[in-house]
């Protein structure tokens, strides 16, 4: 009987060892790859944007996603669900700009909108589409 106790509290601990080595590297993994800070805009749909001024930050506190479009400032909330990342509905001021600036606009909010997962490697982060997969838009992250 001694001999089973024994042999049941080694598996015990043998087995919340493994577990708090998995929830370890879970939470390692989930801490390198969070969604927070500012981005300055590289590209949108694959074309290369050489306007500084597009923006992106995401306040991983209150979860709000806001920046500035090219012409107009933007806001809204977001979720997060491991990689997955859902928009919700922004607000923007409603200024008008040339017609180059606004077609930027207008590609970037759809993005934004059309934003189903996200990833980040090497200070690079990249929206992907909801419905293919396909990038949508990279950010740098801002210094």
């Amino acid at each position: 009987m001694k001999k089973l106790i024994t042999i049941i509290t080694a598996t015990c601990l043998m087995l919340l060892t493994i577990n708090c080595k998995e929830t370890k590297e879970v939470i390692n993994t989930a801490s390198n790859i969070t969604l927070g800070g500012s981005y300055n805009v590289a590209s949108i749909n694959n074309v290369i944007n050489t306007s500084e001024s597009i923006t992106l930050e995401f306040n991983a506190l209150e979860k709000i996603i806001s920046g500035n479009a090219g012409c107009n400032q933007f806001s809204g909330d977001y979720s997060v669900d491991a990689l997955a990342l859902n928009v919700g509905l922004l607000k923007a001021t409603e200024a008008y700009c040339e017609d180059s600036v606004m077609k930027t606009e207008r590609a970037y909010m759809n993005a934004l909108k059309n934003t189903g997962s996200y990833g980040i490697k090497d200070g690079v982060l990249t929206l992907y589409s909801k419905t293919d997969r396909s990038p949508l838009l990279t950010a740098k992250k801002a210094k």
